[in-house]
């Protein structure tokens, strides 16, 4: 067999296709088992040697070594809570690395059309990039040219010279707002410095430093509902979501004051959130720069968590809770003395069992209301109009009394979903279907998302 060497910033997928052609292969499959039968060792199997192991040896360098320069691995996996003292490539994580470590960054395949020339010069052959199929990354760093992309992961074992013509170009004015936008410039910097690191951050951790940064802040830093402000809204706030579309979808669609887990779930999560991405957006908004932020994260501190002590909850019994309920009229506020417990328990008790909150306020009535509905079969305006108060307010109460149901409902209608249901994730958004609006708006009018940036920055 014929090994090679890896180049500078050589992906690990492009580095095998280098290998297959070099060899006069024309398959993974058949490249993959040269370097097994080359290296003496059984091919790659489920609890076998792997292919990145395979690759390692061909380039005769170090597992550690070859998964920190050339894989997406340390970046994908800068934020974990699965064995977070591992190091990138450490061969207790062979099962990890067997599973993970060749996985994509993102979706299509990126090139610099400039890259690529300058590649053909210098060795006689173009190669994929790693820093090119970074998460956001849409401009070159060293040419400032807008990539091209492949919508096709497979065409990693080819050469970028390949596609340069068949390929989708970045849209020119779309790359260069964001390349002026102070907020996507420290998420790619925080996120090439992640690369860099030999070891992951520990989510515990990562937890602390920034849900401490969004309490200084009066964010909200907890799964429980508040008013305070979202640390998802905070972000949408601070990117265009036309960015934000091609590297975290989900977040991108998002209504303001609505909780998304992925996101403001680091704050709060004990394990990892969706993907690394959110850990990156919270450190741009809550850090005045990237190293501000990643010395935060990385320097070693003393970090005390104290134990919460959950006090026992008491159960409150059914039965009492009804009587209470008919003895107070349906009136939360005087069922309180009769029990123990917080405020919210017994609230939440009670709408549990479809027993809603009949308050009487000066001319309105809830319990009229709903006597007249319920008990003397009247209709919902005859009704809302007894108890002197709107007719959504009666539909509410409905709606409440009607909670097993509304329960059953909701489940009766949702879309099956987990492993096997065939829902598939959302995708990210290609550079083409991101930029589409937003090309058209600069066109007409250039100062439109100029003014916008400015704002934000």
């Amino acid at each position: 067999m014929i090994a090679l060497s890896p180049l500078p910033d050589e992906l690990d997928r492009a580095y095998l296709g280098r290998l297959m052609r070099m060899n006069g292969l024309r398959s993974e499959l058949e490249i993959v088992n040269l370097m097994a039968q080359w290296a003496n060792v059984p091919p790659p199997s489920r609890h076998g040697v792997c292919c990145l192991e395979l690759l390692c040896r061909a380039a005769h360098m170090e597992m550690t070594q070859f998964v920190c320069r050339h894989t997406t691995l340390p970046l994908r996996r800068s934020f974990t809570s699965y064995f977070p003292d591992l190091a990138h490539g450490s061969p207790e994580g062979q099962s990890m690395l067997r599973m993970t470590g060749m996985r994509f960054a993102r979706p299509c395949a990126y090139l610099c059309v400039d890259c690529v020339k300058s590649d053909l010069t210098t060795y006689g052959m173009s190669y994929w990039r790693r820093d090119h199929q970074l998460p956001g990354v849409v401009l070159c760093t060293k040419h400032l040219r807008p990539l091209r992309y492949v919508d096709n992961n497979d065409v990693f074992l080819e050469p970028p010279s390949r596609f340069v013509d068949n390929s989708h170009e970045v849209g020119e004015a779309w790359a260069r707002l964001n390349q002026h936008h102070s907020g996507i410039q420290r998420f790619l910097v925080i996120s090439r410095e992640l690369l860099d690191l030999d070891k992951p951050i520990d989510v515990k951790t990562a937890r602390i430093v920034l849900r401490d940064r969004a309490s200084e802040r009066g964010w909200h830093t907890h799964s429980a509902k508040s008013t305070k402000p979202l640390l998802s809204d905070q972000v949408l706030a601070n990117f265009p979501r036309d960015w934000l579309s091609t590297i975290f979808p989900v977040l991108a669609d998002k209504k303001p004051g609505i909780v998304l887990n992925q996101m403001d779930g680091v704050l709060y999560l004990s394990t990892s959130a969706s993907s690394v991405t959110p850990y990156i957006l919270a450190c741009c908004v809550l850090f005045e720069s990237a190293d501000e932020a990643l010395n935060a994260l990385t320097v070693p501190r003393s970090i005390t968590v104290i134990p919460r002590r959950r006090q026992a909850i008491t159960p409150i019994d059914t039965g009492e809770l009804r009587a209470a309920y008919i003895a107070a009229k349906g009136q939360y506020a005087l069922i309180l003395p009769e029990f123990s417990g917080s405020r919210r328990a017994i609230f939440n008790s009670l709408e549990a069992i479809g027993l809603p909150n009949l308050s009487v306020r000066d001319s309105q009535s809830l319990l009229a209301a709903a006597t007249a509905f319920f008990v003397k079969k009247r209709s919902l305006a005859d009704s809302a109009a007894l108890g002197g108060i709107e007719l959504d307010a009666l539909e509410h109460i409905i709606r409440q009394g009607g909670a097993h149901l509304a329960t059953a409902l909701t489940d009766i209608w949702a879309p099956p979903t987990g492993p096997g249901t065939g829902v598939l994730r959302v995708k990210p958004k290609t550079p083409a279907e991101a930029g589409a609006t937003i090309t058209q708006a600069v066109e007409q009018s250039p100062c439109h998302r100029i003014s916008e940036l400015e704002n934000s920055t």
